[in-house]
């Protein structure tokens, strides 16, 4: 319940990815239920990089879950898969479209946040996979939940926990770091 309003609706977090354990479990079973309650659908978890867990079928039925891109299978998850080509990215042949390598790019570039199975933080509230200035995990793997300074694209929770002006990290310039704009870029303001 602190995750799901603490975190995923204060830094307003649309896009991660969890480990597999029983503190994630709850957070996408109490989905459907106290994020409910808290009028936070439509608003934050809509896109997943995981492997297709069965307690995340509430928050997908329920109409929470846009997609989810898979880095394995999950035993016995096969023929939900198969019924839901709307929300797993499947192959031709109805099944998950499962990638590895694909998923762990978009768990490092796009996602705005990454939860290991555990929460893991030390006794000052540490994580594993902290980075300056960026809302990237708690626990698990340090090679999900980091900074690779590659994105894309902005999200507010990929962008509301800077705090020094410097124009590079907010993304506002494309060009190089003496205010060039660089050739096939062009300026942006993300403020």
């Amino acid at each position: 319940m602190m995750a799901i309003k603490g975190i995923y609706a204060e830094h307003q977090v649309q896009s991660l990815n969890h480990g597999i354990g029983f503190n994630t479990a709850a957070i996408e079973l109490l989905l459907p239920t106290y994020g409910e309650q808290l009028g936070l659908k439509g608003k934050i978890c809509k896109h997943w990089t995981l492997n297709p867990h069965p307690t995340l079928i509430p928050a997908i039925e329920s109409g929470w879950v846009e997609s989810v891109h898979c880095f394995g299978g999950e035993l016995g998850m096969e023929e939900y898969i198969r019924a839901r080509p709307d929300i797993f990215f499947t192959a031709r042949m109805a099944r998950c479209a499962l990638n590895r390598a694909f998923c762990q790019l978009a768990g490092q570039y796009a996602v705005d946040m990454f939860i290991g199975s555990t929460l893991q933080v030390d006794g000052l509230a540490n994580s594993s996979t902290v980075t300056r200035g960026r809302l990237s995990g708690f626990g698990g793997a340090p090679n999900m939940g980091h900074d690779p300074h590659g994105r894309r694209h902005a999200t507010p929770a990929w962008l509301n926990m800077i705090t020094e002006p410097d124009p590079m990290q907010r993304r506002e310039k494309a060009g190089g770091a003496d205010g060039r704009n660089l050739p096939g870029r062009r300026e942006t303001n993300l403020r």
